[in-house]
This record gives structure tokens, sequence and C-alpha cells, in this order.
């Protein structure tokens, strides 16, 4: 059983939670956060609207 890395994207649960973690993202000072906010949300929302899943 090995170490997994932290995807943010997997704490991610709700629409309400990618508003908060975009807005955090936003107001980080480097540009590259938001960048990395988007990305997590648009794996995260990919998961939470997985076919055959409840949203």
């Amino acid at each position: 059983m090995g170490i997994k890395p932290f995807d943010a994207a997997d704490y991610l649960q709700s629409d309400e939670d990618c508003a908060q973690y975009l807005q955090a993202g936003l107001e980080d000072a480097p540009g590259d956060s938001v960048l990395v906010a988007l990305g997590d949300v648009a794996r995260a929302c990919g998961m939470m609207h997985w076919p055959g899943t409840q949203a």
C-alpha cells in the first residue's frame, strides 16, 4: 500500500466546494493558482457528473 499523491479534486464534492475553491484561487497572488484551481474543479466536476452517478 503506497501513499497516493494529494489531489484537491478528490475533496471537491459539491458545486459550493468548487465555487469556494475557485474563489480562493482567484484571491491568491500568483496567476497560476487560478489555473490550477480550474483544472482541479474540471476534474472534480467530471467525477461528480460521471454517467451513472447521482449529482
